[in-house]
């Protein structure tokens, strides 16, 4: 059964001009995870090994709800 994770790019906003291509060694074949940017925006998804970028992969975010930004004091 696949696992569902969350990954935060802290130094990354959304943009369709720069994609992130984060690592995705890191995570097993049957795990989903969820990318975000800095500000929790859903920005693509980790899906079987492989990255699907939300403006390469259309629908990948349509599901997926935006994270609360992480204030700092």
């Amino acid at each position: 059964m696949p696992t569902t994770r969350k990954l935060r790019i802290t130094n990354y906003f959304d943009s369709s001009k720069r994609n992130p291509r984060p690592d995705t060694t890191l995570y097993q074949d049957d795990e989903i995870v969820d990318v975000f940017d800095a500000t929790g925006r859903c920005i693509g998804r980790i899906e079987e090994g492989i990255w699907k970028w939300k403006y390469k992969a259309k629908e990948i975010c349509k599901s997926v709800q935006n994270i609360k930004p992480v204030r700092r004091k």
